[in-house]
């Protein structure tokens, strides 16, 4: 009996030993696999998932992992592209200045439009700047929101009560509330940016009208609608244009299309409010982009 005990003894400590195995494998090759694409985390090759199994053990973690990966590939971009953008955009005011102010060194009369020429580089300067900084804050924060109610509508007609039309041309810019008198839940402070950075926008390819369009639907979803009726936005074009600087129809002589950050701005903050932005075509054939969410 001793040498028959002795055998199940060995088989009963060799299952043991096969079970642990079994179980141990997957954990340890899916912890190499995690520490794998940790060390490769900021390298240029191409970002990839973590593919785990929903049935391993540390599905939960690779989740999360993707997700951290996901956002420091993110803001590596984005600096990348802030870099990028500062040195080619500030390049050129820079150069229009130094040359405006070495001919006004070298004459004695001074020229009133080279002064107005300077004055509006400078302005452009301080506009890309107050820009940059804006959207290198919204890079920083961690997108923690402070919901209240509100009235939207005051909001619009505050904004479109000091907002610079521009002189070159008449825009007409209509409110169509169809909220009812329900309040809006939002960052206001956040949801006063994208609603200018959208009515900015607007104004700048609009050729005579403007709508803002307020709806909140029975189940709490919030929508804010800004329409024009300028040139539109292609539909090649519509997810690219969220996108960090990022502008269409500009050109050196007429800087219609901005800095190219105000949309990526917007979507920023509606991500935020666990919403979405999109764009379509509106009735007058220009833009339509609309921000919806809810609580």
């Amino acid at each position: 009996y001793s040498v028959l005990y002795l055998g199940l003894l060995i088989i009963f400590y060799l299952s043991i030993a096969l079970v642990v195995f079994l179980w141990l494998w997957p954990l340890t090759r899916d912890l190499a696999k995690l520490e794998l694409q940790t060390r490769q985390i900021g390298g240029e090759g191409k970002e990839q998932a973590l593919g785990i199994s929903a049935r391993s053990t540390i599905y939960p973690l690779a989740n999360a992992f993707n997700k951290m990966s996901g956002r420091i590939r993110e803001l590596i971009n984005s600096h990348k592209e802030m870099t990028y953008a500062v040195s080619h955009e500030l390049r050129t005011p820079l150069a229009r200045m130094k040359f405006s102010l070495a001919m006004l060194e070298a004459n004695d009369n001074t020229n009133p439009s080279q002064l107005e020429n300077l004055q509006q580089d400078i302005h452009e300067m301080e506009g890309l700047i107050s820009s940059l900084l804006l959207y290198a804050g919204f890079e920083q924060t961690n997108g923690k929101l402070t919901l209240r109610e509100g009235d939207m509508k005051s909001l619009v007609d505050q904004m479109l009560a000091r907002i610079e039309r521009g002189p070159a041309k008449s825009i007409d810019i209509l409110v169509d509330d169809q909220s009812a008198g329900k309040p809006f839940v939002c960052e206001w402070k956040l949801m006063e940016i994208a609603l200018q950075n959208l009515l900015q926008n607007a104004l700048r390819f609009a050729n005579s009208k403007i709508i803002v369009r307020l709806k909140v639907s029975d189940n709490q979803q919030y929508s804010l609608t800004v329409e024009d009726d300028g040139p539109g936005i292609p539909p090649e074009e519509r997810e690219r244009v969220f996108e960090s600087f990022v502008r269409l129809y500009a050109d050196a002589r007429n800087q219609k299309g901005g800095f190219g950050l105000g949309l990526a701005i917007v979507k920023r903050i509606i991500q935020w409010h666990q919403g979405r932005v999109s764009i379509s075509e509106s009735a007058f054939g220009g833009a339509s982009i609309s921000m919806t969410w809810s609580t």
